[in-house]
């Protein structure tokens, strides 16, 4: 094993599938919950919110990215911008989210194949699914996003094809009925279950310094990503709730509440013995694999950073010298991982990870406008205004990376730079 920097291999289309990936299991299951506590108006309205949220976000993460592409990811932004005390608690909230994350996803795998092998337990299909994909992400990274990318293609194209056979036979009068049932006070009680169509798209940052060309790379990768996102977002949520209102995609016919919306919504066009629902069931296991893969590829780069830097046992910060993969973080999250799936409430890792996704947030905006304060960036307003020209990103003494990056600007980069530069004068 050697200390050093990791290869550049991924493209733009490899980034967007890790992008789509990280997130795409949160369009399949987990997010219907959210309507038992706002109804379809709520959880619609938290969604918007938490929409726009994300795609400024994503640009700003873009910027970040793009001007210091390492594997750390929030943890190297915090650090630079707000010492080494807020990158440390910005690090652990990231390495907490990768950690807590995959074992409710594994359940999810488990329960889907426990469908058609009723004989093996949940518990033993969920370690399975750890043992191999550890393995895949040993392997390289390279052969991971590959594997990646197909399986986020099939996971988007379900969705499509759902999206084509239940938005036919949307009613507004579903998606009006009890859809607010316990007033504008669900809709914030909703909030977490609508950051779960999104959660974990910031790991593409993670995989930046195994970019080729990060400064051009991620920016194709990162937005093309968050917009696909947004738009499967918006059919699937039109989608399942206009079929048949929200109760049916939340309570099974025992009363039950399921965390599974899509097969609940498809059986009630087509029916549960069509080939479609099936096909919907044995493709959704796409997206749970999908999103658990990637997270493992992003929590290792989180933690071989920590290694890297002396923040964690320095044995985490080597590399592999002939997959040129950070194994030794793998394996440990892998460790983490299987005791923690002993904790069988999936709901609690959901609040968990969601509850460390918002630090990380709020630990973005601050690095992010500190970052324009102290540089020329908030003076940059006015010249990001001009579309197509070459701007330069972070002034490299504050930043310590190159002072010249060469981001094409684009609208949502001048969007966020004008919120930064807002904000800076308040």
């Amino acid at each position: 094993m050697n200390t050093g920097e990791l290869k550049r291999t991924l493209t733009p289309l490899m980034l967007w599938g890790l992008g789509v990936g990280y997130v795409i299991s949160g369009m399949y299951f987990g997010w219907n919950l959210g309507l038992e506590k706002g109804g379809t108006l709520g959880l619609a309205v938290a969604t918007f919110f938490i929409i726009i949220m994300y795609v400024t976000f994503t640009f700003s993460y873009c910027e970040l990215a793009s001007a210091i592409p390492k594997a750390g990811g929030a943890f190297d932004y915090a650090k630079r911008a707000l010492g080494p005390n807020w990158g440390f608690i910005a690090g652990m909230a990231q390495n907490i989210e990768f950690i807590f994350a995959p074992p409710a996803i594994a359940f999810a795998i488990g329960a889907y194949f426990n469908l058609f092998l009723p004989q093996i337990p949940i518990m033993y299909i969920a370690i399975f699914s750890y043992i191999l994909f550890t393995g895949l992400n040993i392997y390289g990274v390279k052969a991971a996003a590959i594997f990646e990318l197909v399986i986020t293609i099939f996971a988007v194209g379900e969705l499509l094809l759902f999206a084509g056979i239940t938005l036919p036979h949307v009613e507004i009068a579903n998606l009006k009925q009890n859809a607010l049932p316990n007033g504008w006070s669900g809709m914030f009680a909703a909030i977490p279950f609508a950051i779960w169509f999104f959660l974990g798209i910031e790991g593409v940052a993670n995989v930046a310094e195994e970019t080729i060309k990060p400064q051009k790379t991620i920016l194709i990768g990162f937005g093309s990503a968050i917009a696909t996102l947004v738009l499967l977002c918006i059919i699937t949520f039109i989608g399942s709730t206009g079929v048949a209102g929200w109760e049916a995609i939340v309570y099974k016919a025992d009363g039950t509440a399921s965390d599974s919306p899509l097969p609940l919504a498809l059986g009630r066009v087509v029916g549960e013995t069509n080939a479609l629902y099936h096909l919907l069931i044995a493709i959704g296991l796409f997206g749970l694999v999908a999103s658990f893969h990637g997270l493992i590829l992003a929590a290792g780069r989180a933690s071989f950073e920590f290694g890297r830097v002396k923040y964690a046992p320095s044995i985490l910060g080597k590399v592999h010298p002939k997959f040129n993969t950070c194994q030794c973080t793998i394996l440990e999250h892998d460790a983490w991982h299987r005791c923690i799936a002993h904790w069988k409430n999936s709901r609690n890792h959901h609040h968990l990870c969601v509850w460390c996704n918002n630090a990380l947030y709020n630990l973005h905006d601050s690095r992010f406008c500190i970052a324009a304060k102290r540089t020329w960036v908030a003076k940059a307003v006015s010249r990001t205004a001009l579309p197509g020209i070459s701007t330069h990103c972070i002034d490299h003494r504050h930043w310590g990376t190159c002072s010249h990056v060469g981001v094409q600007s684009t609208p949502w980069r001048n969007l966020s730079f004008a919120l930064a530069g807002k904000l800076c004068r308040i």
